[in-house]
C-alpha cells in the first residue's frame, strides 16, 4: 500500500491535533537539535520497531518523518513490531519549513556527554533518570540514579523529581533521548539533558573516589 506525502501544513495541522504518533527518523542527533513539537524522534536503525513498540500505544495512528525511500524500511520495521497504523508521511524538509508554517520554533534537547556532566555528578547536582530495561541496570548503573525503563516513563512522569535538571541515560544516547523526548511532550516542568555515550562511557568516566557507582 503506498502512503501519502503530506505537507507541512499538514504538520501542523496533525501535531496541533494529538490524536496520532508522530516519528521523526532523521537520526538523533539531528532530531535533538531541533524537532516540531509534540514529535517523537526514533532513528532508523536495528532497533527503530523495538523502541518504538515501547513508546507508541497498539492501534494509535502513526506518521513518519521520513524519505521517501526511508518510509518502507520503517514500516516494515513497525510491522514487525505489531504496529501496523502507519497512515501517512512527511518529508524531512517538512520540519525546516515547520516554524514559518506554524509560527513558533523548533523544540530542542540538550544534549552533554559524559565528561561534560562529571563534576556535576559528583556535586549531585543533577537527577540521574535511567531508562535501559531491568536486567541492563541490573548489570551496571551509577548508583544515586533512579530507574525506570523507557515503556514505562509515559506512565511514571510524576515519579521523576524535579528539583534537580533530570540527566537522561541509556547505553549509548538513543533510548533516553526518546524519554527526553517523552518528558517533554508530556508537560514534564523541569530541566531535562540527555547524556551522549551512555552509561557504560559515563561509569569510564567518573571518578569512583568522587562518586557511588555500582557495578
Amino acid at each position: 500500500m503506498s502512503l501519502p506525502c503530506l505537507s507541512v501544513e499538514d504538520l501542523v495541522e496533525v501535531a496541533a491535533g494529538k490524536t496520532a504518533v508522530i516519528l521523526d527518523t532523521r537520526g538523533y542527533f539531528s532530531f535533538a537539535a531541533g524537532y516540531v513539537p509534540g514529535t517523537i524522534g526514533i532513528g532508523l536503525d536495528e532497533n527503530f520497531g523495538r523502541y518504538a513498540s515501547m513508546v507508541v500505544p497498539k492501534n494509535m495512528p502513526i506518521y513518519l518523518i521520513a524519505t521517501p525511500e526511508q518510509v518502507s524500511v520503517a514500516v516494515a520495521a513497525l510491522a514487525a513490531a505489531d504496529r501496523n497504523d502507519v497512515v501517512g508521511y512527511f518529508l524531512p524538509t517538512a520540519v525546516e519549513d515547520w516554524e514559518d508554517e506554524a509560527d513558533a520554533p523548533l523544540a530542542s534537547i540538550r544534549q552533554l556527554a559524559p565528561k561534560q556532566v562529571a563534576a556535576g555528578i559528583a556535586k549531585a547536582e543533577y537527577q540521574l533518570l535511567d531508562v535501559r530495561q531491568q536486567e541492563e541496570w541490573e548489570a551496571s548503573h551509577v548508583g544515586e540514579a533512579i530507574h525506570i525503563p523507557l515503556a514505562q516513563l509515559s506512565s511514571r512522569v510524576h515519579d521523576v523529581p524535579v528539583e534537580k535538571p533530570v540527566l537522561l541515560l541509556c547505553r549509548s544516547g538513543g533510548r533516553s533521548l526518546i524519554g527526553a523526548t517523552l518528558l517533554k511532550n508530556a508537560g514534564f516542568p523541569g530541566s531535562i539533558i540527555n547524556l551522549k555515550g551512555g552509561v557504560d562511557e559515563l561509569i569510564n568516566t567518573l571518578n569512583n573516589d568522587f562518586y557511588d557507582i555500582t557495578v
